[in-house]
């Protein structure tokens, strides 16, 4: 759009490419009427395709309580909807309660070991402190889902947290090959283990390629900038 002179167009998606969004399990959006939503609910409290949907506008709402309470209904009469049991570890997760989070998501783990719930249980553990939970959660989901590009993102991201710099290249690099060079953020954190291990010319390289891709991303022009 800006090569075609369409700034204005251009720019809401400049903005968002320099601040991405966090690997991290949001809440989806419902677009349903809050009345009709409602309506559905109250006549159909076990019926998960009438009551997510509502849950989700309340949530919207930041009614934690109501929320909490259609959700637990559904969940007694429905123990094996994943999507209920993730919800519920939504909920307590906006309301700061991350012991009963995780509690819920490990709930979903066992009824099925999403990316969804995977991404969520990483990162639950880790806000509380409980980093080798995290660990060991990324390292099941990998024996199964051995090219999750979620998974390898974030388990490198760990080694880079760690200072583990040798340990997070493969995974980077692994991504890399899968979701292409025009990833900013990924190409910042290559730079950033190269220059831990004193590669300095490839960590120039690809903080170079980082600030060119988004320039205005903070991670890619301070990354740039600690390189040189």
């Amino acid at each position: 759009l800006e090569a075609l002179g369409e700034r204005k167009k251009a720019a809401p998606y400049l903005q968002r490419a320099a601040f991405p969004a966090s690997i991290n399990g949001a809440v989806l959006p419902e677009t349903s009427p809050m009345a009709a939503a409602a309506d559905d609910a109250k006549r159909n409290p076990r019926d998960a395709t009438k009551v997510i949907p509502h849950v989700r506008l309340l949530l919207a709402q930041g009614n934690w309580a109501q929320s909490r309470s259609e959700i637990a209904t559904l969940i007694d009469g429905n123990q094996g909807v994943v999507d209920a049991h993730i919800l519920a570890g939504d909920i307590e997760r906006i309301a700061g309660n991350m012991q009963a989070a995780i509690a819920a998501y490990e709930r979903a783990r066992r009824i099925s070991f999403s990316t969804p719930v995977m991404i969520r249980l990483v990162n639950s553990y880790r806000k509380s402190g409980k980093g080798e939970a995290a660990r060991k959660t990324l390292s099941e989901f990998l024996s199964f889902n051995p090219s999750s590009v979620a998974a390898l993102r974030l388990v490198a991201y760990d080694h880079l947290d760690n200072k583990r710099w040798k340990d997070a290249i493969p995974g980077l690099l692994a991504v890399r090959s899968r979701v292409g060079y025009n990833d900013a953020i990924l190409n910042a954190n290559l730079a950033r283990a190269y220059s831990g291990m004193g590669d300095h010319d490839a960590a120039i390289r690809e903080a170079a390629l980082a600030y060119r891709i988004s320039p205005a991303n903070p991670l890619a022009t301070f990354t740039y900038g600690q390189v040189l």
